[in-house]
């Protein structure tokens, strides 16, 4: 029976990551890591964990095989519930493992942390990491796969999370629930804020019900300079999302400070504005700061936008303006911009490449000729790229394409790169 391939769809997410790896390869892009770490769910274990405690490590005991217990000194519990006020002044003992042996265990003695535990585990090896079946009894574990513990937790950040996991399920997607995260966004610890700004980037109620109040305090978080992550992330909740609720702040934070505002407050009005004044951004544009040039081009707009994109995109000096006025130009002005954009497989940085790569792909079968003369006619920088924007493309067209291109193109380096691409061995004689 032959084989049929759809037509119709992207490819899969599974295969766009691969994809993107190969191409990182191919046009010696670092690999880029995912975009949250291990640390992912710490909100989550906090709402869940079947015991919520804020405490001092005593002791931190390594055990066989990279497991490690601790005893914490219980100050009070978090979360209410009926049996576990008891609790307080007590000590309890719980575990967790390290992935490698050279890693140091992330608690000590003498520190004052918030824990998210769970029953004990079960397996086999903590018989004889714990081998007396009492203490083994009485066991906890951290939660979120050891993960589910908080430190550097100030007296206003704890009264925050105490009141939002007070909330019930349906308060915490509305108003109550949007000021709080917004709160814990702006104050709690980078791991924590991380998560808060997460769940109200995933939750459109929570964007719908956000205060005066809570646009404050997710301002706040735009602004943190000790939890950077979370302050990009805000910024993206805010440029995807645009809540209406936080113009007036920005104008009134803005105010007629014009260029020497924070970035990140220009960046958010222009998302909500959905581009700058024109005199600041020509202002923003001649910048010696990257991130106020970079700025500027993410919203140029108007009519002479196109021409100050073009610029910046072969001259400026900084990579990350440069892909970010390839991108602007590409989304303000479609596959008519496609020539613009096929110089960018010839720009000096990796990361400029595959931008236009990107871009081009987007476009669908129409911008097909235009790459294949990239293919025939550029460095081998630009039949590289090419090659790899129409890997990208969705669709039939793109892959008859790439089959051309491995059967016949002249080339052997662009034949082999196609073959990759089509998941087809090197040696052409299979």
């Amino acid at each position: 029976m032959q084989r049929t391939h759809s037509t119709s769809k992207r490819p899969s997410l599974h295969r766009q990551a691969a994809l993107a790896a190969l191409f990182c390869s191919i046009l010696a892009l670092p690999a880029s890591g995912a975009t949250r770490s291990a640390e992912v769910g710490l909100l989550r274990a906090l709402e869940t964990a079947s015991l919520l405690v804020i405490g001092q490590i005593d002791e931190v005991t390594p055990l066989l095989h990279m497991g490690y217990a601790a005893h914490l000194s219980v100050e009070r519990v978090l979360r209410p519930q009926s049996d576990a006020s008891r609790l307080a002044g007590q000590s309890i003992e719980f575990v967790w493992e390290e992935t490698s042996p050279r890693i140091r265990p992330r608690l000590s003695a003498g520190q004052r942390v918030v824990v998210a535990l769970e029953p004990g585990p079960t397996a086999s090896i903590w018989k004889q990491r714990i081998p007396d079946p009492a203490r083994r009894a009485a066991l906890r574990s951290l939660a979120a796969g050891g993960q589910g513990y908080l430190q550097g937790a100030s007296a206003g950040m704890l009264g925050a999370l105490e009141h939002y996991l007070a909330l019930t399920q349906a308060a915490r997607r509305g108003e109550a629930g949007a000021t709080y995260l917004s709160q814990l966004a702006a104050t709690a610890p980078p791991r924590l804020a991380l998560d808060a700004v997460l769940r109200l980037k995933h939750e459109p109620k929570l964007i719908e019900a956000l205060t005066p109040a809570a646009g404050e305090a997710l301002i706040a978080a735009m602004l943190r300079s000790d939890a950077d992550s979370t302050a990009r992330m805000a910024l993206q909740l805010v440029e995807e999302e645009r809540p209406a609720v936080l113009l007036p702040l920005l104008e009134a934070r803005i105010g007629s400070l014009g260029a020497k505002a924070p970035v990140p407050l220009l960046a958010a009005r222009a998302a909500l504005q959905d581009g700058l004044p024109a005199d600041l951004e020509e202002q923003l544009m001649e910048s010696g700061s990257e991130e106020q040039r970079k700025t500027a081009v993410r919203w140029a707009t108007g009519p002479e936008a196109g021409e100050r994109l073009r610029h910046a995109m072969l001259r400026d000096r900084s990579p990350a303006v440069r892909e970010a006025a390839l991108l602007r130009l590409a989304r303000l002005e479609g596959s008519t911009a496609a020539s613009d954009l096929l110089q960018g497989f010839e720009d000096r940085e990796p990361s400029v490449q595959y931008a236009a790569a990107r871009a081009l792909a987007s476009f669908g079968p129409e911008v097909l000729p235009d790459l294949r003369r990239a293919i025939d006619r550029g460095s081998p920088q630009g039949s590289k790229a090419a090659v790899v924007a129409i890997t990208l493309m969705p669709g039939g067209e793109a892959r008859h394409a790439l089959e051309e291109l491995a059967r016949d193109h002249e080339d052997p380096a662009v034949r082999a790169l196609a073959r990759i691409s089509l998941g087809q061995p090197l040696d052409e004689d299979h």
